[in-house]
């Protein structure tokens, strides 16, 4: 029998927040430090790094006044922060991959959307039309921040 946990088993939250606060502290004793390296370090498996990394972006760092940037490359650093830089770097990178995909998702809705058959298929037609003109949106939107629209 396995003795991995189920998705279905409940969450010990005091070990989340544990092991969120072991990564903020060795990220705050040895500075900007990739993901393999934590890992070892902290004798950890991914899935409990990223578990680790939520949890303190979305708590801890946030009770304190910092974050933890996306990493960029080539070097994909992992910091606490609470410099404008870091974040704009991290944003943008991540930023640049939503952007990808979305497009990629436009081009598909953009091609089957003619194809379907308003009135036979109204409902395929409306979800296939409301996900154009979403996409559209957001693209426009990403290409305003991103400064290329």
């Amino acid at each position: 029998m396995s003795t991995a946990a189920a998705w279905n088993d409940p969450i010990d939250i005091d070990s989340v927040h544990h092991h969120a606060k072991m990564l903020v502290q060795t990220l705050l004793d040895e500075g900007p430090t990739s993901k393999s390296d934590l890992c070892k370090w902290l004798g950890w498996p991914d899935g409990r790094f990223d578990t680790a990394l939520s949890y303190a972006r979305n708590s801890i760092c946030k009770d304190w006044g910092w974050t933890i940037p996306h990493p960029i490359p080539p070097n994909w650093l992992y910091r606490v922060t609470d410099q404008w830089e870091h974040v704009q770097a991290g944003a943008s990178y991540s930023l640049g991959n939503v952007h990808a995909r979305l497009r990629g998702l436009f081009r598909d809705v953009s091609i089957v959307l003619p194809k379907i058959d308003r009135d036979a298929d109204p409902l395929s037609w409306r979800r296939a039309n409301f996900l154009f003109k979403h996409l559209d949106h957001m693209i426009r939107t990403l290409d305003e921040i991103n400064g290329s629209g």
